[in-house]
């Protein structure tokens, strides 16, 4: 079927045509930032970490532009904020589907991410996909985009969260973006970055001092010694 079908236009999936509104509870949101997914069923058309690997750059679109702090959850009996599993529709149907938070969802709750098996083929990984071709992470991008809180935006809108599947759209836009960033701010400029570890000048007391002060582990460098302390000081004695 997918050979000579054009997918530009193509409903994404069944969600609510217009943004949710604001109730008492606030921005339909995550009450965290950390938020947690695993895989428990991969389309078949790719391997697991070929999957894993479009899931993790979907959540990256996202993270680049909110304050979300995406990581995956590997231990097969533990539960995670936003779970990966199959669904099979009609081709050409609905592509996938994810819930928004509810009110009241806690950082121990799931939400269901289900991707359709039934475009078989159709499926691929590309930054330019063919018209008859699905882009799996272009497909999840929007997906998780519902996950953190956001439902579809205009049809009109030019969003990634507009309803209809797009080649051209892959990231989110600026309507996309006001979105998240209403519900979990800024991107955190830190995120992926090696943390610093605070150094004491040279030469701060006699290694018997530092050693009694608390330090542990002793490096030696060059003609130095240093010591770390559990809090992530050095000292050089």
């Amino acid at each position: 079927m997918s050979d000579d079908i054009n997918f530009d236009g193509f409903r994404f999936c069944n969600h609510q045509g217009s943004s949710a509104p604001i109730g008492a509870g606030g921005l339909p949101k995550w009450p965290h930032k950390r938020i947690t997914w695993r895989v428990i069923s991969p389309l078949p058309q790719f391997t697991l970490d070929a999957y894993r690997d479009a899931i993790r750059e979907a959540f990256e679109r996202w993270a680049t532009v909110c304050g979300i702090d995406p990581v995956e959850v590997v231990e097969n009996n533990t539960r995670a904020n936003i779970e990966f599993k199959l669904i099979r529709e009609m081709p050409g149907g609905k592509l996938a589907e994810c819930y928004l938070p509810y009110p009241g969802i806690s950082p121990v709750d799931s939400l269901d991410c289900n991707v359709d098996a039934a475009e078989g083929k159709a499926w691929t990984i590309s930054d330019n996909p063919p018209s008859n071709r699905l882009d799996l992470v272009r497909v999840l991008t929007h997906e998780l985009g519902h996950g953190l809180g956001v439902s579809h935006l205009g049809e009109q809108s030019g969003a990634l969260m507009a309803p209809f599947y797009s080649a051209k759209i892959g990231w989110p836009q600026a309507g996309d973006i006001a979105e998240v960033v209403a519900r979990y701010g800024q991107p955190d400029p830190n995120r992926g970055k090696p943390a610093k570890i605070p150094t004491t000048p040279a030469g701060v007391g006699s290694l018997l001092a530092v050693l009694q002060d608390g330090g542990r582990m002793v490096v030696t460098i060059g003609s130095g010694v240093v010591v770390r302390f559990p809090d992530g000081r050095e000292v050089v004695a």
